[in-house]
């Protein structure tokens, strides 16, 4: 018991110094979290079975708003070291996120390393805590030539050959960045498990600016999320989830729960169907489908609005498609002596 002390003062101080902190700007968005864990938590880092683990998400938003909002993210991990005798692990992954928003074509590029040290807290291996840490560097940008400015009106229309006579002082900037997060894993039965984390995102306070006011930051942001997986039975799981973001002024909150149909649960042909529905308080409500088989995994998800955006959004949000392999070369038929999902 000694050794969960540590951790979760950790948890509670990340959670104060993030409640110390205003946020100035939002962050890439993905509905569905889950299939994006090293955006959603650098403690997931190697959290699997398997040797490797890729994850691809696109999400394409307000289509009938304006010009579309488009997000994408890659994603790739691999373990790096296991003790075998203490079961210690180390992984690491590497991310890539690009956006772009509006008519400005305003965007961001992410690259980021993240590396996690997973360690059993218990003698039945069945509990462990994780944490990571994610370097990256980042640019923002933006295309002028997009925009209009009153200057381009010449009295009865927009000429966009007029000069805007706009004095704009950078297209473009790189900025380093650095996240953190804790995550808990827990198989508390066969048949159901929990895993939660928390992370913190910008501890650095990168400079955010376009027009050279250094006093623009991006301030930390904070995520918590928790998982739970039932099964009811041979055929059917049920997997409640949640997941809580705030940036200053700004905060989500995401509940709901996704269904799975097993049709055969075998290690060597695994295949299900899975369905849910998620409400984002306030905002939205989304609905995923999507096909396991094997150690791939393909869902789809579509946001349908209901914020104070309904009227000019016609109730339509995002379409988002995600997608998740494993490669495993260990023996399909090989024993685990240790319950873990990352053994």
């Amino acid at each position: 018991m000694k050794r969960k002390i540590p951790f979760l003062g950790i948890v509670f101080l990340l959670i104060f110094l993030a409640m110390m902190n205003s946020v100035k700007a939002q962050d890439i968005h993905f509905s569905q979290y889950a299939f994006s864990p090293l955006n959603l938590n650098p403690g997931m880092t190697g959290f699997y079975n398997g040797n490797y683990r890729f994850h691809f998400n696109n999400r394409t938003q307000w289509k009938a708003v304006t010009v579309p909002y488009s997000t994408t993210s890659i994603s790739a991990e691999m373990l790096v070291k296991k003790r075998e005798l203490k079961q210690d692990i180390i992984s690491a992954g590497l991310i890539i996120n690009r956006d772009k928003a509006g008519d400005s074509e305003f965007g961001t590029t992410q690259l980021n390393l993240s590396i996690a040290y997973a360690k059993p807290i218990n003698s039945k291996n069945n509990q462990f805590i994780s944490i990571g840490l994610q370097p990256g560097i980042a640019q923002r940008t933006i295309n002028y030539t997009k925009l209009t400015f009153d200057n381009q009106f010449n009295g009865s229309s927009y000429d966009p050959n007029l000069p805007n006579q706009e004095q704009f002082d950078t297209r473009k900037f790189i900025f380093f960045d650095l996240g953190a997060g804790i995550y808990w894993d827990y198989i508390f039965k066969k048949n159901l498990k929990f895993n939660a984390g928390i992370a913190l995102f910008h501890l650095n306070n990168p400079k955010q600016t376009l027009l050279g006011n250094t006093d623009i930051k991006l301030d930390k942001k904070l995520t918590i999320f928790g998982n739970a997986e039932y099964a009811i039975n041979n055929r059917f799981d049920i997997m409640p989830s949640f997941m809580y973001l705030k940036q200053g002024p700004y905060n989500e909150f995401d509940l709901g729960a996704t269904v799975r149909f097993v049709k055969e649960r075998s290690r060597i042909n695994y295949t299900a169907i899975n369905a849910g529905i998620f409400f984002r308080m306030k905002d939205a409500a989304f609905f995923n489908i999507g096909l396991d088989y094997k150690n791939c995994n393909l869902s789809v998800s579509y946001d349908i609005n209901y914020s104070n955006l309904k009227p000019a959004s016609n109730s339509r949000g995002g379409l988002e498609i995600a997608l998740r392999y494993i490669i495993n070369n260990a023996s399909p038929i090989q024993k685990r002596e240790v319950p873990c999902m990352i053994f």
